[in-house]
């Protein structure tokens, strides 16, 4: 009970401790005290000679007390009763009558006081702890500034530390370790380039396709046999809400040929287009990505020299025939495609005539 109570008394005065009181700082305190507490009782089950080491202490103390007293002058009337504090207790513990209880009683005030007691020296030992630690870390830090330089054989390759002496030394650690990891690798390489170099095209959440045809109108084939020529261009992210109109427009008909105009777009994807001429190529080009978001960065030329004789470009006039819108959107139905993101993405197509003077019916159906 003893120290239980010491336990109970230390704890409340470790939370409200100044600079250093915390719940934790309890915890740590009364941890340590409990762990002396289980000794102290190990300690006394296996020595019983405790309650005579207890008698002769408070005998110390009594004869001490007199003499202090003596010392003072202080004489107590002969007639006087004679009244102590240890005295009434001893009375009370004399007064039982059974001798079990008795016995059981005088071990329990002796040990409650001894238990106690020692307990407030374990605190006090954990406080001072504590408080010493408490001063080190406010004492103020010399501030140091060293140069490292991780690769002997690069003495250019310097850095500059600037921090603590205690966060220097873990700092260099990591400094060296991350260096030596990434010496010989060439990640530095990839990072120093410029991002456009490695712009990577996001997935295509709508795109326009375009089919031209050697003939303007259907059927498609020439002398029921033969069929036509084609090309086919991919508008990547076109704009929301297209005329049809306007598409009509943009697909015109024009002369197809061996001349290619490839164009960089800034949403990093392709697109290229034939012509029979270099000229014709690039102003078909502008046309088409009149109906994207997209801008063109780069345009480059290029002419089909070496082809096999059957795969060979001949100038021809290509007029529009259809056109196939592809939207993607976000969807809750399990049915559709998932990504790596974990979203799930349905997919709309419709396909519609552009070979017509009029706005096909079924234009209207189209969900930008």
């Amino acid at each position: 009970m003893g120290w239980i109570a010491g336990i109970g008394v230390g704890y409340g005065l470790t939370v409200l401790c100044p600079v250093i009181g915390s719940a934790s700082l309890a915890r740590l305190a009364a941890g340590e005290t409990t762990l002396e507490a289980l000794e102290e009782m190990r300690s006394t089950t296996a020595n019983a000679l405790r309650a005579t080491s207890g008698i002769l202490g408070t005998n110390l103390l009594v004869g001490g007390y007199m003499k202090f007293r003596k010392a003072l002058g202080i004489h107590p009337a002969d007639n006087a009763p004679s009244w102590t504090i240890a005295g009434k207790i001893e009375e009370k513990i004399e007064s039982i009558r059974d001798p079990l209880i008795q016995a059981f009683v005088e071990e329990f005030v002796d040990e409650f006081f001894d238990s106690f007691i020692e307990s407030g020296y374990v605190f006090a030992y954990e406080l001072d702890a504590q408080l010493a630690a408490a001063r080190a870390a406010k004492q103020p830090q010399v501030e140091r500034q060293i140069e490292l330089t991780p690769d002997k054989e690069a003495p250019d390759e310097r850095l500059i530390l600037v921090g603590d002496e205690a966060d220097l030394k873990t700092q260099i650690r990591e400094t060296i370790v991350s260096h030596r990891l990434i010496a010989n690798r060439d990640v530095g390489q990839i990072v120093g380039q410029p991002a456009e170099d490695w712009f990577r095209a996001q997935p295509r959440r709508r795109s326009l396709t375009i089919l031209f045809s050697e003939r303007p109108m259907p059927p498609w084939r020439i002398n029921k046999a033969e069929r036509t020529r084609t090309a086919t261009y991919t508008i990547p992210d076109p704009k929301v809400n297209l005329k049809w109109d306007q598409i009509k427009r943009a697909a015109k008909a024009y002369n197809w040929g061996r001349f290619r105009v490839t164009a960089h777009l800034s949403n990093g994807r392709q697109m290229a287009v034939y012509g029979a001429s270099p000229k014709e190529a690039e102003e078909k080009l502008k046309e088409l990505m009149e109906l994207s978001t997209c801008e063109i960065l780069t345009a480059s030329t290029a002419e089909e020299r070496i082809r096999h004789v059957k795969l060979k470009k001949e100038a021809v006039r290509m007029h529009p025939a259809y056109g196939n819108l592809l939207v993607r959107k976000t969807s809750d139905d399990t049915s559709g495609k998932t990504d790596l993101d974990g979203k799930t993405w349905k997919s709309n197509h419709v396909r519609f005539a552009l070979w017509t003077k009029d706005e096909p019916s079924n234009f209207s159906e189209i969900i930008w």
